[in-house]
């Protein structure tokens, strides 16, 4: 299924109709977005983006082509003020009312830049961008659209160029959710038409072109700046008080945001027994969030189509790539059946099965340096010799017993350098005993200091 965006039009020739080719097909049609959905069929929607300000144009009143009604809506805004502030409230009153509304799967409004027949529209290029953006996220989780084609045919530069960087940032989104299923990761292309003003000719091509946007194993929050504790978050701080979030969202978003960084900082720095250790929510729950908070964060900050929003645009990026982030983490975790089990704790077999072997759970996020090093400590942990020659796996009994008293160690002090050193297996908090001939591991869940500094430290290293 495909999605095709174009910035919208009204003007003297809305009625006219052009003809466009496309891989050798022609069809005669208003847009040339309309003309790429014809080709397509019916595994296409198309999107038209509208300016708030298109209907502040005196002079697409005097087309002679230009529908009665359209013409009586448009006069009725440019000399009411009551009309006009309706208009604002909800401008796609008015779109059902276009020559080519039928062809239009969702109009979509969004603010405007500039001064047209005496009202001052205050929006922002960063607004503009979020308001696509979202929109881009909502159809994808609506409907996994597996192509994306914006065309940049039609509209002012502004508004091409904020559709172009909230695809760039939607790129990235779909990425970060899909790291297992490469196959859900949409494809992109930028479409075109030939100029049709000033041409002299009667067929107009359409070209397309394919982008690629590229996502690496990086956090979109950073460590002080965005997040100091699974309960201290500046960003959420910062949506909060600007009142770019609701008071109501701050308890899920908290959860959402520290459990990404421990989560991701787990699988960075190579620390397994934190992903079975740590309770983590389910893939579903994080995605369907995702959907609320799109919605959330639209309509708690449009209040009109005149007055800009102000999302807060970096705050506002950051978040939803985090969320999206959580749960592509969530979505590779479930597959490799990676659960809590805190008390239960993990064989070492099992360990070395979803981290180290041919199909390592760290392939999908590109962190393979990771498994030589994690099979290491995992050995280290079962044929280490003490100073008599025996080995963990010797002396390990059936019952839970600290690494400590097994080995050989030259601190007791609780350190993150050594921590992060042996991928977690801290001899002070990890416990091993033995159960049908496997040594099982974890840690130990009464030592909560330990395990709070556990919390800080990963989500330090975000």
């Amino acid at each position: 299924m495909r999605i095709i965006y174009q910035i919208a039009r009204l003007d003297e020739q809305i009625q006219k109709k052009y003809n466009f080719t496309y891989n050798e097909q022609t069809f005669e049609t208003h847009l040339s977005s309309f003309a790429l959905q014809q080709y397509f069929g019916n595994n296409a929607k198309t999107i038209l983006l509208f300016p708030s300000s298109l209907v502040f144009n005196s002079k697409v009143i005097n087309s002679h082509s230009l529908d009665t009604n359209l013409k009586d809506k448009i006069k009725g805004i440019l000399n009411n003020q009551e009309a006009k502030e309706s208009y604002f409230q909800n401008p796609k009153e008015i779109l059902k009312y276009l020559p080519y509304a039928e062809f239009v799967d969702e109009f979509v409004p969004i603010h405007s830049i500039g001064n047209f027949e005496g009202v001052v529209f205050s929006g922002t290029y960063e607004d503009i961008i979020i308001e696509i953006f979202l929109n881009m996220i909502e159809n994808y989780l609506s409907q996994c659209f597996d192509e994306y084609y914006v065309d940049i045919s039609s509209g002012l530069n502004i508004y091409v160029s904020a559709t172009l960087d909230a695809l760039r940032h939607f790129g990235i989104f779909s990425k970060l959710m899909n790291w297992l299923n490469k196959e859900q990761q949409p494809k992109f292309f930028v479409a075109f038409s030939e100029p049709i003003i000033g041409s002299t000719t009667s067929t107009f091509r359409i070209y397309s072109s394919n982008v690629n946007y590229t996502a690496f194993f990086t956090s979109p929050l950073k460590y002080d700046d965005d997040i100091r504790s699974d309960t201290e978050i500046p960003l959420l701080k910062r949506l909060i008080d600007s009142k770019k979030i609701g008071e109501g969202k701050k308890k899920n978003l908290t959860k959402y945001l520290s459990t990404f960084a421990i989560a991701f900082s787990a699988l960075k720095k190579n620390i397994p027994l934190a992903l079975f250790h740590f309770e983590l929510p389910k893939k579903q729950e994080v995605e369907d969030f995702l959907k609320e908070i799109c919605e959330h964060i639209r309509t708690n900050n449009i209040v009109d189509y005149l007055q800009p929003p102000h999302f807060n645009k970096n705050d506002c990026i950051k978040l939803l790539l985090t969320l999206a982030f959580l749960r592509g983490i969530l979505e590779v975790l479930e597959k490799y059946e990676v659960k809590f089990c805190n008390q239960d704790g993990k064989s070492i077999n099992t360990i070395r099965q979803i981290f180290c072997e041919n199909n390592s759970i760290y392939y999908p996020f590109g962190l393979t340096m990771n498994i030589d090093w994690l099979n290491q400590e995992l050995r280290n942990l079962e044929k280490g010799r003490d100073k008599t020659g025996k080995t963990t796996k010797d002396k390990v009994t059936n019952c839970w017993e600290k690494l400590k008293k097994l080995v050989d160690g030259e601190s007791e002090e609780f350190k993150p350098r050594n921590f992060f050193a042996h991928c977690g297996f801290e001899r002070t908090i990890t416990e091993v005993k033995v159960e049908s001939g496997e040594i099982f591991i974890r840690w130990n869940n009464d030592e909560n200091k330990k395990l709070k500094k556990i919390k800080q430290w990963l989500i330090k290293e975000v």
